[in-house]
């Protein structure tokens, strides 16, 4: 299955993301972030779903539960901390 889905964050700024659920139960997703198209790969999750991207630069993270989510960035390096990118995105 193929579910392409545009969320509304804060300042009114669109997240466009596709998700990729494949038969085998595994599932993807991509989405576009300052005009950059981010591919990730579904990681685990407490409570609703969570994808991460792979890359040398950082990681960039997609949660979602429901209706919402967040997408923030964890830059490489010991000292790096997870910083939240969007914000209050409604796909509803």
């Amino acid at each position: 299955d193929v579910l392409p889905v545009t969320f509304t964050c804060d300042n009114a700024v669109p997240l466009e993301v596709v998700f990729f659920n494949a038969s085998d139960g595994s599932s993807a997703a991509a989405m576009l972030v300052d005009n950059q198209l981010i591919a990730m790969d579904q990681s685990i999750s407490g409570s609703g779903i969570q994808y991460r991207s792979k890359g040398n630069g950082g990681t960039y993270i997609l949660r979602s539960k429901g209706w919402d989510a967040t997408v923030s960035f964890l830059a490489t390096g010991d000292a790096a901390s997870e910083q939240v990118i969007l914000e209050n995105c409604s796909s509803r």
